[in-house]
């Protein structure tokens, strides 16, 4: 096994660790775009996640016909907003470092994951569609999916939204308390 699928096994506890160091370093002044940028990156991850069906085909509409990996893009929004939130510099840089390293790894595993079950589709797919920042017009494909919001519960997307809403407001907190 290769180093970036091991790594692909700890995305969870690296999102905990980096949501504890967004909080632990927060102080004022509260930068409040940050908040912007959590809001749009929670948007990102629940439309995604109307769309994607998960070991069934290549997802291709929605956000995935703009970049191949739209929870990916929204989670990073939501930390970075989280991070300039927080208005701390180095922890941010930190970030910014390891989620490249973290999920380039991630990524990788994905995709040759996809390339393995999918084979052309994915090939066609990822040949016309960016893997992380968006193009500015949507990939044509043939796929006919449209959102499902039953499809973004069933995914748990929920369940990462609770989280996006909690860590900001744990960030307003303590720095706040920091004074």
């Amino acid at each position: 096994m290769k180093m970036y699928e091991k790594l692909a096994k700890y995305r969870l506890p690296y999102s905990y660790l980096i949501a504890a160091v967004s909080i632990a370093f927060a102080h004022k002044p509260v930068i409040y775009y940050g908040f912007i940028l959590v809001a749009i990156g929670m948007a990102l991850r629940f439309w995604a996640a109307g769309y994607i069906h998960k070991n069934a085909e290549v997802s291709t509409g929605g956000p995935y016909a703009l970049t191949r990996n739209p929870l990916y893009l929204g989670s990073f929004m939501g930390a970075l907003g989280a991070f300039i939130l927080g208005h701390e510099f180095w922890p941010l840089v930190f970030f910014v470092c390891t989620y490249v390293f973290f999920y380039g790894s991630l990524i990788r595993s994905e995709e040759k994951f996809l390339s393995s079950h999918y084979g052309d589709d994915f090939s066609k797919y990822k040949a016309n569609v960016p893997v992380f920042l968006p193009r500015l017009i949507p990939y044509k494909s043939e796929s006919t999916s449209s959102f499902s919001w039953a499809k973004a519960l069933d995914n748990k997307e929920h369940k990462y939204s609770a989280t996006a809403i909690l860590v900001p407001i744990l960030v307003l907190v303590v720095a706040y308390l920091r004074g």
